[in-house]
């Protein structure tokens, strides 16, 4: 049989504004399935200039890989570009190639109140 074990993820995140343009956002997640663990910790910066946030960070999958980060936000989208750097063990046998990564996020939002005047979502303005 060809199961895939229930997968349990846990994260957490913490933003704190450094500055007028500036916050920084650090994370944390623990994922495990089947008995293997990960677990990936890193922050990103956030600057913020009127509509356009760029981002630019450090993670690491701990053991494994280290991935700097480049993004960019506008109106309730987020991409962001990674290389996964391998620094484990198998770094020799992956020949010291690396991965690049692209995420897209789109954040959805929900006012209860009654508006026709629709206006992207401010999650963290700062």
């Amino acid at each position: 049989e060809n199961k895939v074990g229930v997968k349990f993820i846990a994260s957490a995140t913490l933003q704190r504004i450094l500055s007028e343009k500036i916050l920084i956002k650090p994370e944390v997640y623990f994922i495990t399935q089947q008995g293997v663990t990960e677990t990936v910790v890193g922050a990103n910066l956030v600057f913020g200039m009127t509509d356009v946030k760029l981002y630019g960070g450090l993670w690491t999958r701990i053991g494994r890989d280290i991935m700097p980060t480049l993004g960019l936000e506008y109106n309730n989208f987020t991409m962001i570009f990674s290389y996964d750097i391998n620094v484990s063990k198998q770094r020799i046998a992956s020949n010291y190639q690396g991965g690049f990564e692209f995420s897209l996020v789109k954040r959805f939002c929900y006012s209860s109140r009654k508006s026709t005047k629709r206006e992207p979502c401010k999650f963290l303005e700062f």
